[in-house]
């Protein structure tokens, strides 16, 4: 496949959109209460910088969705657990002789392998998955039609984006469950077929139009944050699967691909 500008630089924004994210945790913020507008700024930056893991899911299902089962597909994922192993490494060092953490032999080594050697490696753990996944998912979704890809789409945002809202519901002290909620998790799976969507199709916007909805849905989601914590520290509601991640990943992803 020609390198394409658009997709290198959305891998760019998502690399810094990690750091950005992460660095909320070396600040106040999560231990704060809300209790002034000016954090509204702040949940405006938190939200459009979660977009990260999206961001490179999407990425995944827009580059990948051609791929099939063969030798050389499962020989790729080589290079991801050759890089998580240097770095697995490189942290077991630096929490030995920097931080002073000393674990047995077989402890450093199991660490590697259930994915605790290094503090953010979950991500590595849910790749692998996905990646063997990759060739299975790409028959199903291959041998849907354009409609029947659609409607797949809406039923996943239904099965993992709709409960954390609608789920959120209260009446009184009462909390009321709508949707199952069980399927959150598999959010990859829902980033990458949109991702293979965006890939096969190409859709096209006005880029000014889609400009002024990311502002402007950054904006509301700032603003519903910010009375959402109001007078309390930062709750922990949303995952990268929900509803106003969904949205902002994508239109980021459409304004730059191409």
């Amino acid at each position: 496949m020609k390198r394409k500008f658009g997709l290198d630089l959305i891998r760019s924004i998502a690399v810094f959109f990690v750091v950005s994210v992460h660095f909320f945790i070396n600040t106040k913020f999560y231990r704060t209460d809300t209790t002034s507008p000016y954090f509204i700024p702040m949940f405006i930056a938190r939200n459009l910088f979660f977009t990260c893991v999206p961001l490179f899911l999407l990425l995944t299902g827009y580059l990948k969705r051609n791929k099939k089962i063969s030798i050389t597909y499962y020989e790729g994922i080589k290079k991801v657990i050759n890089s998580y192993l240097i770095i697995s490494i490189i942290c077991v060092f630096f929490n030995r002789y920097y931080l002073h953490i000393h674990l047995g032999k077989i402890r450093v080594i199991l660490s590697i392998f259930d994915f605790t050697a290094c503090g953010y490696s979950w991500y590595i753990e849910m790749y692998i998955g996905l990646f063997l996944l990759i060739p299975f998912i790409n028959i199903m979704y291959n041998n849907l039609t354009k409609k029947q890809k659609k409607l797949l789409i809406i039923t996943l945002i239904s099965l993992i984006s709709l409960p954390s809202i609608l789920n959120s519901i209260k009446f009184g002290e009462l909390n009321v469950k709508i949707i199952p909620n069980w399927w959150i998790q598999t959010y990859p799976i829902l980033y990458y077929i949109i991702g293979c969507y965006i890939g096969e199709y190409k859709p096209k916007f006005n880029k000014k139009k889609l400009c002024i909805s990311l502002l402007a849905f950054l904006i509301l989601i700032g603003f519903t944050s910010y009375i959402f914590n109001l007078l309390s520290i930062f709750k922990w509601n949303f995952h990268y699967g929900t509803i106003p991640t969904v949205i902002t990943s994508t239109i980021i992803f459409l304004l730059i691909y191409d």
